[in-house]
Parts: structure tokens; C-alpha cells; sequence
């Protein structure tokens, strides 16, 4: 598993254009620098985990723990008695052989050094867009987003199959991502198979 979460950060990192993460024990600590959400903590080994809610619970600037794990309702007894409060429901780690993804056509796509861009227009509209950051044989996507006047039209399918296509042609075979509970059912039609259940807390607003 650490394998996959660490291959999961850095193309994720790569699409938000975020240094490289820092080993800390136990996890991976990650600068966004954004209001509310300066710093995060991506979790390696679940033994680290109540000290590493320990730090989340007290450190000076506001901080996510994020924690891939096959046993969510200990992990969240964890979190609750650190102080920590989710920020949603449990999201899902999958992964896919991308060689093996559907196709699409029709799809603008372009590549800004490891990451790519994905984009379907209609008329002078962008209708759907996405990502993927190539880390080593990992491809990772992230922001798959169709507008709301767009939806139901199977656009998020031909954005993450362009992506895919793309990905396998410039050598990636492995593809990541985290996905919400209603994202899950796109990417599972699409042959995404879950490796962990995915919990995100904070301290309390």
C-alpha cells in the first residue's frame, strides 16, 4: 500500500503544482499554502497514526490528515479521540491497468511537462475538463469536472479515457486516484477497482 499512496501523492502533488512532499515519521507532509488548509499529512503506516493526529490536533497552522486505510471505523475512533472532525464522508483509493482502459475520441488533451490536461468543448463552451500527473509507471488523475449544463452525457468517460490513452503512450501502465462515493461509480464502470477506503479530518472549525 505504501507504494501506491506514495505514487498517489506525487501525481496529485504534480497537478496542484505543489513541492515535493517531506518524509515525516509514519506519513508525507505536503505545503499547499492555502486559507484553512496550510499544510497536510498524507498517512504511510497506520501504527503512526494517533501521533500523527496528535500533531494535526495541535499544530500552530491549519492542517488536513489524510489517511488511506483498510480499517475506516478504527482509523475514525482514532481521529474522533485526537479532537479531529471529518471533513466529509470516507472517499475511496482506486486503481486501474491503463493499457487495458476504454478509449475515447474527440478529446482535447495536452501535456505541460508530467501532467496532462484533458478538455471537451461544446460550441464555445468547455464542457468537461480533467488531469493526470505522470509519476514514474503512475499515472494519477485528479479534477475530473463536467459543467452541471453538461452532465449525464458521458463526458467524464471520455475525459478520463482520453487521459488514460495519453498516459500509456508517454510509458505510464498504473493508474490512481481518490474518489468521492458518487465518483466511485463512474471509475468502477470504467474498470477501477478500490485498494483503501480514504478518510480526510481537521481540527474543528
Amino acid at each position: 500500500m505504501d507504494r501506491y499512496i506514495r505514487n498517489w501523492q506525487a501525481g496529485w502533488g504534480l497537478c496542484r503544482g505543489l513541492d515535493p512532499a517531506k518524509e515525516i515519521d509514519g506519513g508525507l507532509l505536503v505545503t499547499l499554502g492555502l486559507p484553512g488548509r496550510t499544510h497536510e499529512i498524507i498517512v504511510l503506516d497506520r501504527r503512526a497514526l494517533p501521533d500523527l493526529a496528535a500533531r494535526v490536533a495541535t499544530a500552530e497552522e491549519p492542517t488536513w490528515l489524510t489517511v488511506p486505510t483498510q480499517h475506516p471505523e478504527e482509523d475514525s475512533t482514532t481521529l474522533q479521540q485526537a479532537g479531529l472532525v471529518p471533513l466529509g464522508p470516507p472517499e475511496r483509493l482506486m486503481t486501474t491497468e491503463l493499457p487495458t482502459h476504454p478509449t475515447a475520441e474527440g478529446v482535447t488533451v495536452t501535456a505541460e511537462g508530467d501532467v496532462l490536461t484533458a478538455r471537451i468543448t461544446v460550441g464555445d463552451q468547455i464542457a468537461a475538463t480533467g488531469m493526470m500527473g505522470l509519476a514514474g509507471a503512475s499515472a494519477v488523475a485528479h479534477a475530473i469536472r463536467t459543467d452541471p449544463e453538461h452532465q449525464r452525457r458521458g463526458h467524464g468517460t471520455r475525459i478520463m479515457a482520453a487521459l488514460a490513452a495519453e498516459a500509456v503512450a508517454r510509458g505510464a501502465k498504473t493508474g490512481l486516484l481518490i474518489a468521492s462515493h458518487e465518483g466511485e461509480q463512474l471509475y468502477t464502470a470504467l474498470g477501477w477497482t478500490p485498494l483503501a477506503a480514504v478518510l480526510t479530518s481537521r481540527v474543528a472549525a
